[in-house]
């Protein structure tokens, strides 16, 4: 195994906005960081596709991007000096626009601080996993995993969880028996065998570089999987909460852990497209994104598990209304970084000073509650109320 690295890393989690909270904000559409020079507008189903294309080009626009999960959505570009708040009233005033809005940013990084030490081993860590670092897996105990494998499953390989994020790292030694393999795609030989508009999509998708390599280069998304799936019993490293899946990457986050509403459409609409149950979604920030919760809807739809952080801000979601969330805690309590309330915040999981798979065969602690929708993911996959055992939130979900 390779040199192990320790540091701790706060992410934000997800936080989508209810439309009220949009409109009783909506001076501070702009304060929210999004990308210059292109907007993303979703037209009513009534309008026809030339209409489309003279309301694009009135303004001196093109569409670069149409076939997204969510009907009549396209990502628009602008001309050149032609400001987003600009192009915005422009399209809103139009009759056959259902809305228009900025391609928002958002990211998993708030900031990397100092190393840590590994916790100290669990005395009785659980009978018969040859996993080294298992014994320090203090999540893992908290939330009776063991009980779960043995009594139950250990996963399926036929459920497949989609982590949206910085993507992962496919080699590991630790994940590549659980990585997603396309098997309708042949490799290397530059064609769309599948036709589902990707070439050679062997493990996933990389929306960053627009190639078929979802190779993590930032070390949060391999994080992430680990936490999902790291192997059993292969004498490496720990062992994921559902240590039998399939883990299908998605990278629209960067190297600086940055991406845009657009990309994280599109890897939803991939991901739901090519059979994923399960999305995991260990990201936030941004304003108020019609797009993304309009994805949201419709991978739920085709019944699909959209499953998001409830964020780092030590506040709590039920004052914001707030997709389906999770929030770190120490034993029955949160953690001082974890956004938290009863209503908004359905399952509470024991991810402080996370250990698991980082890039390169390494492994890593990382302390927020983004990894915590890792346990969630896999609760659906072990069918197991054990996960829940800590659970101090009123709103319980047994899958």
């Amino acid at each position: 195994m390779k040199k192990i690295l320790c540091g701790t890393l706060v992410v934000f989690g997800i936080l989508i906005l209810s439309k009220n909270a949009l409109t009783k904000d909506r001076d501070r559409i702009f304060e929210y960081p999004y990308i210059e020079g292109e907007i993303l507008v979703r037209f009513l189903s009534n309008v026809q596709t030339y209409d489309k294309e003279v309301m694009v080009q009135d303004i001196g626009a093109q569409t670069i991007e149409k076939d997204m999960i969510v009907p009549n959505l396209e990502l628009i570009e602008l001309k050149d000096g032609q400001s987003v708040e600009e192009a915005l009233r422009y399209f809103e005033q139009l009759p056959g626009v259902k809305y228009a809005t900025p391609n928002y940013l958002v990211s998993t990084q708030a900031g990397i601080f100092p190393p840590r030490e590994f916790p100290d081993p669990d005395p009785q860590p659980g009978p018969g996993f040859n996993d080294p670092l298992f014994a320090r897996s203090y999540g893992i105990r908290m939330i009776d995993a063991p009980k779960a494998w043995t009594s139950f499953t250990f996963g399926n390989r036929d459920i497949i969880v989609a982590v949206i994020d910085t993507g992962v790292d496919y080699n590991h030694e630790d994940l590549n028996l659980n990585m997603w393999v396309n098997a309708n795609e042949i490799p290397g030989n530059g064609m769309d065998d599948d036709g589902n508009g990707f070439i050679d999509d062997i493990h996933g998708w990389n929306f960053v570089s627009l190639n078929n390599d979802p190779m993590d280069d930032n070390h949060h998304g391999t994080h992430v999987a680990g936490t999902i799936g790291a192997l059993v019993n292969n004498q490496l490293g720990t062992i994921g909460v559902s240590p039998h899946v399939s883990i299908m990457p998605c990278k629209f986050l960067g190297k600086s852990g940055w991406g845009s509403v657009h990309n994280a459409v599109q890897c939803v609409t991939y991901a739901v497209d090519n059979g994923a149950k399960v999305l995991n979604n260990s990201w936030g920030g941004g304003g108020f994104s019609e797009p993304l919760l309009e994805a949201i809807q419709m991978a739920k739809e085709a019944g699909v598990l959209f499953i998001a952080a409830s964020g780092n801000y030590n506040q709590n979601n039920d004052i914001n209304s707030n997709i389906i969330s999770n929030v770190n805690s120490n034993d029955d309590n949160n953690l001082n970084l974890s956004n938290g309330g009863n209503d908004n915040n359905h399952q509470s999981n024991i991810e402080n000073n996370l250990l698991n798979s980082n890039v390169n065969d390494s492994n890593t602690i990382i302390n927020s509650n983004s990894n915590s929708n890792s346990v969630v993911d896999n609760n659906n996959n072990n069918s197991s109320k054990y996960f829940l055992r800590n659970q101090p939130l009123k709103n319980r979900i047994y899958f």
